[in-house]
């Protein structure tokens, strides 16, 4: 809104704009509903434009699979890693490291006093 007070042919300056805002109920009804219309032709545009978007990805999801697929096969370890997390990420599969991190766990008293206890055993045995 800002920017249209700037324009030189702008019919008129700020500190207008808003005294008719809040006096005249006609002219703020009307820039409401001028308003509400451009949110909605800038709704339906951002639509179309997502709905342009995803036409495009879906035409080049099969090159970006052949693309993963032969990096499967890459000499270094690091890019086949990548390429996998890729491929199951997409697949809608969690990698190990992300159901870990997702996934929370209740230890009762007993449990935990179990594990520290086994720690410590297995510790002592490694001195």
């Amino acid at each position: 809104m800002a920017s249209v007070f700037k324009a030189p042919d702008a019919p008129c300056d700020r500190a207008v704009y808003y005294k008719w805002m809040g006096e005249d109920p006609d002219f703020r009804a009307a820039s409401e509903t001028v308003e509400r219309l451009a949110r909605a032709y800038l709704d339906e545009s951002m639509i179309a434009d997502l709905q342009k978007a995803k036409r495009r990805l879906v035409a080049v999801a099969p090159a970006a699979v052949m693309e993963l697929a032969r990096l499967l096969q890459d000499g270094d370890p690091r890019v086949r890693l990548s390429a996998a997390n890729s491929i199951l990420d997409r697949a809608a599969m969690d990698t190990a490291q992300k159901v870990e991190a997702a996934q929370t766990h209740a230890i009762n008293a007993d449990t935990m006093a179990a594990l520290i206890a086994d720690a410590q055993k297995k510790r002592g045995e490694l001195v």
